[in-house]
């Protein structure tokens, strides 16, 4: 009877149990990180189809604005980031800064604020 095993097994080595404990957790590991992979493709496919990036043809002309302008002093945030209020507060030290019309700003918070990527 092999020592590490309660079956009778008459030609198990010594350091099988250890082995085969290995190997599981290895295709453990394996299967963790191709379901990791998995998911993010998933995701990134299934909220694909929102705001369009600032390249895209049918993008807003704000986006190209955004892709511009937002992030030469700071890191540029993206749609769905922020809440409007967030941004409604932080936009009023922008206008020094960046010079938009208002409409463009009103544009830019419609477009910032929004949660489809």
């Amino acid at each position: 009877m092999n020592p590490r095993s309660t079956t009778p097994n008459a030609t198990a080595r010594p350091d099988q149990g250890v082995q085969e404990a290995v190997v599981r957790r290895a295709i453990s590991g394996v299967a963790c990180a191709a379901a990791a992979v998995v998911s993010v493709l998933v995701s990134s496919v299934a909220c694909g189809g929102g705001t369009p990036s600032a390249d895209a043809p049918d993008a807003p002309p704000i986006a190209r604005i955004h892709r511009a302008q937002c992030g030469k002093c700071h890191v540029r945030v993206e749609p769905g980031e922020r809440t409007r209020e967030q941004l409604e507060a932080a936009f009023p030290r922008h206008h020094r800064r960046v010079r938009l019309t208002d409409d463009e700003w009103a544009q830019m918070v419609e477009y910032l604020a929004s949660t489809k990527r």
